[in-house]
């Protein structure tokens, strides 16, 4: 007798135990729905059907919507700067066989006295620099006359000059000049021109 009493509250423990087991899955099944919809997850093709809205960037001082005459007149306001004469593409060559030295691309704005720009290397120098590229140290516009230093060599020492006088708005001639090269080579210095956008002269 006493063994089966036991046996019933054995099996109704265990079938309580089960009981509560499947209550507490239960209740953690939704809670886990409840704070997915709180999340409120957004799936990629759910808002196909929206139309579109657009936040209005704000003012940074006042945190107000700009305005589309604010807009306007922040544009009008803007300081367009002009480009200078030597900004573009220019082509340095030999001036007893137009061998190219160089090409420079250079950046330079109206009125100002100086310019940035980068080197490309040819071989009409020296075949031990073509196709070494870089910077510019200097580019220098008084009147007239400009003067350009560069060094495509890994010798810190080194320092190429050159020293040019404007024909016209697209070329300049003069001489160049190394620190470590006795020889002064008679150069032109002209703006390169492009035919359909791919072809340089």
């Amino acid at each position: 007798m006493r063994n089966d009493s036991e046996q019933r509250v054995s099996r109704r423990l265990r079938a309580l135990g089960r009981t509560l087991a499947i209550i507490a899955l239960l209740s953690l099944s939704a809670g886990f729905s409840i704070g997915c919809e709180r999340g409120s997850v957004t799936v990629p093709g759910d808002n196909q059907n929206q139309p579109d809205t657009e936040v209005p960037d704000e003012d940074p001082d006042t945190g107000d919507p700009i305005s589309e005459d604010d807009e306007k007149m922040m544009d009008d306001d803007a300081e367009l700067i002009e480009t200078g004469i030597l900004s573009g593409s220019w082509r340095v060559a030999m001036a007893e066989d137009d061998a190219p030295v160089a090409y420079f691309d250079i950046f330079h704005d109206q009125g100002a006295t100086e310019a940035q720009g980068t080197y490309w290397m040819m071989d009409g120098l020296s075949e031990m620099l073509d196709g070494l590229t870089g910077d510019l140290n200097s580019v220098e516009l008084q009147g007239d006359d400009l003067t350009i230093t560069f060094n495509p060599t890994t010798d810190l020492d080194e320092l190429y000059t050159l020293e040019l006088s404007r024909d016209n708005d697209d070329l300049f001639t003069g001489a160049m000049t190394a620190v470590n090269n006795p020889n002064e080579y008679e150069i032109t210095f002209g703006r390169r021109i492009f035919e359909d956008d791919a072809d340089a002269q």
